[in-house]
């Protein structure tokens, strides 16, 4: 939860609730509110926190991340999301097994293990969610390998 952020001050009235996660933010408008009244005002506002987060304030029992918490909360999200979903049809699974320093290191299991495809999967998909999703992502290894 985010307690301010620049260009949100004037819409207390209109968002009851900012979140922000690794690759997402979450306007909740206010009850009786609506995007269509709301959402250029909502957006120019939004526009205007992501110009500046360095002036965001967490809220109450907020976490904040640093960039390998950051690292890690996207790889398991994508791990535990469309690719792990890819490798599970295959009859296999990817782990997270660090996420440091721009590197995550994953381990194959089942019909992943080994498989020429997986490679693909590794460096093509997985490579290229977190690139553009995590400033500083460097590469993605296979302990196994």
């Amino acid at each position: 939860m985010i307690d301010s952020a620049p260009g949100f001050a004037e819409l207390h009235d209109v968002v009851s609730r900012l979140e922000a996660a690794p690759g997402s933010v979450l306007v909740t408008l206010a009850e009786g509110c609506s995007w269509r009244r709301e959402g250029e005002r909502t957006r120019q506002a939004l526009i205007a926190a992501l110009s500046h987060p360095e002036r965001w304030v967490p809220g109450e029992g907020a976490v904040v991340l640093d960039a390998d918490g950051v690292l890690r909360s996207v790889a398991e999200e994508l791990l535990e999301g469309p690719i792990g979903q890819i490798a599970a049809v295959h009859g296999g699974s990817i782990q997270l097994v660090d996420a440091r320093d721009g590197v995550v290191s994953v381990r194959m299991h089942g019909a992943c293990r080994g498989c020429s495809a997986a490679s693909i999967t590794l460096h093509q998909r997985l490579e290229r969610d977190l690139a553009r999703r995590v400033p500083g992502f460097e590469r993605v290894v296979d302990t196994d390998s």
